[in-house]
């Protein structure tokens, strides 16, 4: 009889009885198949030790989505030594410093430099949310930014709650989880009411000597804050007025927002007439068909417009973002001013004290009356002047491709350094890979929608923020464990390098199938939720005590 293939041997060392009677007698006569068998147990018993097991449950094998101990390394070759780790640490940390140290070099398509933190128009609108929780904790004291403070501490404790739980066994873990959350959200009970909420099929009115102190949540025929909101303003209505004061953020969406008191936050406008008169403290930011700032009206921070007219007779104490059919401006801005419209007016008594970038059709429909006042030379771009090549035939694609590569691997090893079960996890079957791509399908549209729903209260507002991260994270490191599945079906699973080196394959057959034209986005597509659902199952496994077992999809 000839030696067995290593996947007969594999089945022999998980105790199969088919395999058993197959080559049991070989075994016993040859050498190298006892060594290599001795070795296959030896990494079985490793894996299970290294997810706090003591055995595996046979009974519960399937030919599903697993988590398997095939192909784990030896101790001395679990993961690998510092010198691929050094490489990484050192790429990484030069690609940040070109990025930092040369900003300029690192373009983006002129329609996307408002998202870019290296661009300065950027820093207009970029991590709204993030600018939100800035802007809120700066006022101290406020509402909201108390409720943050309380948000902040209980996700601090959820987090450390989970690391607590992982460490536990799975007997004690399934006991102990429901007990230490419920002490954790009895310990920081808060109301259960995030902000003050008026709904009406009328008029909803902040008379002028009324003062809210928290976030107001108004819906309505007609809004009309004449008095002072100490907190955010969240509006909707037919037409929504402030003559008042809202010491927060402002975001409302009506066919005529008018602001003619004072914000101390930003302004998130959508609708059909966006007109400010007082002052804005934060930044503006408009959708609608039409946005004014009129003459003596104030912005304190920055202007992003995506309104068909917009019309600056206002100071702006930063930049101006607008695309649109039509931006005057005949006020003063302190910053650059970039416009991606088909006319483009700069009036007499205008003063803009950075750079004006023009995107027009042609170079006639930009106007710039002589006596305004300009600090550098007007940068003037045709729409067909930008037509970019292909992205594959830029060096720029390729650089910011490699940062991503580096980075995955680098993020990749402290990932499945941190949680090895989850390198353990193969797709073996067509019908179990869609039911994993549909249940991470399921977990990456529910998990936002449910995180909404828990946050309308501050009970439930820190679940929905670790729900959140943790939802965020898993998109992240989605494309790891198929990276790594990838890799060794490609190397064989006892291929040469170990799992740095299935891993850095992995990524790079994850780089081409992403990049390929039309499709790419499909399969990234595919791929994340894919990731997403087996990282899922692996959870769950972990969470039931099956960590070194199947994990069922």
């Amino acid at each position: 009889m000839t030696c067995p293939d290593e996947p007969t041997l594999m089945m022999l060392a998980d105790d199969e009885p088919a395999a058993a009677a197959a080559v049991r007698e070989h075994v016993g006569r040859c050498a190298s198949c006892r060594a290599a068998l001795a070795e296959l147990r030896a990494e079985r018993r490793l894996l299970v030790e290294a997810l706090h097991e003591g055995a595996l449950d046979e009974s519960s094998v399937a030919p599903d989505l697993v988590v398997s101990d095939a192909g784990a390394a030896a101790p001395v070759d679990r993961w690998w030594g510092l010198a691929p780790l050094a490489v990484a640490v050192a790429v990484v940390a030069a690609a940040v410093a070109w990025l930092v140290g040369a900003p300029t070099a690192w373009q983006l398509p002129s329609s996307l430099e408002w998202i870019s933190p290296f661009h300065p128009s950027g820093r207009l609108t970029w991590l709204f949310t993030g600018m939100t929780l800035s802007i809120a904790v700066a006022f101290d004291g406020l509402p909201f930014a108390s409720m943050v403070t309380v948000a902040g501490q209980t996700v601090a404790a959820l987090l450390l709650l989970l690391l607590v739980v992982l460490a536990l066994s799975g007997g004690v873990r399934r006991v102990a989880l429901p007990a230490l959350l419920a002490i954790v959200l009895a310990a920081v009970a808060v109301p259960a009411e995030a902000f003050v909420s008026r709904m009406s099929e009328d008029d909803v009115v902040v008379a002028a000597d009324e003062v809210i102190d928290d976030t107001l949540v108004a819906r309505g025929e007609r809004v009309l804050v004449d008095g002072v909101v100490s907190g955010d303003l969240i509006a909707g209505g037919q037409r929504v007025v402030i003559r008042g004061t809202v010491r927060g953020n402002v975001i409302a969406w009506a066919q005529s927002v008018d602001l003619l008191g004072d914000v101390g936050g930003s302004v998130f406008v959508s609708g059909q007439f966006a007109t400010v008169q007082g002052g804005v403290d934060g930044s503006l930011y408009a959708f609608s068909q039409d946005t004014r700032l009129v003459g003596g009206s104030r912005i304190g921070g920055g202007v992003a417009s995506f309104s068909s007219t917009l019309t600056v007779e206002g100071g702006v104490g930063r930049g101006v973002r607008a695309t649109g059919y039509r931006v005057d401006v005949t006020g003063a801005v302190e910053g650059d001013v970039y416009a991606n419209a088909r006319r483009v007016a700069v009036g007499p008594r205008s003063r803009i004290g950075g750079t004006l970038t023009a995107r027009v059709p042609d170079t006639n429909v930009l106007q710039i009356d002589p006596a305004a006042t300009l600090t550098a030379e007007p940068v003037v771009r045709t729409w067909s002047e930008e037509s970019s090549p292909s992205r594959y035939l830029t060096g720029s694609f390729y650089r910011g491709q490699a940062v991503w590569l580096v980075a995955g691997f680098l993020t990749g090893w402290l990932f499945l350094w941190a949680a090895p079960g989850a390198a353990a996890v193969r797709f073996e079957t067509p019908p179990a890979v869609l039911r994993t791509l549909g249940v991470g399908f399921l977990c990456v549209v529910a998990t936002p929608v449910a995180a909404l729903l828990a946050g309308l209260t501050l009970v439930g507002l820190p679940l929905a923020l670790v729900a959140l991260a943790l939802w965020a994270l898993g998109i992240y490191l989605a494309k790891i464990p198929i990276a790594l599945f990838l890799g060794r079906t490609l190397l064989g699973p006892r291929g040469p390098g170990g799992p740095a080196l299935a891993l850095l394959v992995g990524l790079l057959a994850v780089f081409v199938a992403v990049n390929l034209p039309l499709v790419g986005w499909i399969v990234n597509l595919a791929l994340t939720l894919i990731g997403v659902g087996g990282l899922f199952a692996w959870a769950l496994a972990v969470y039931r005590g099956g960590g070194a077992a199947t994990a069922r999809v």
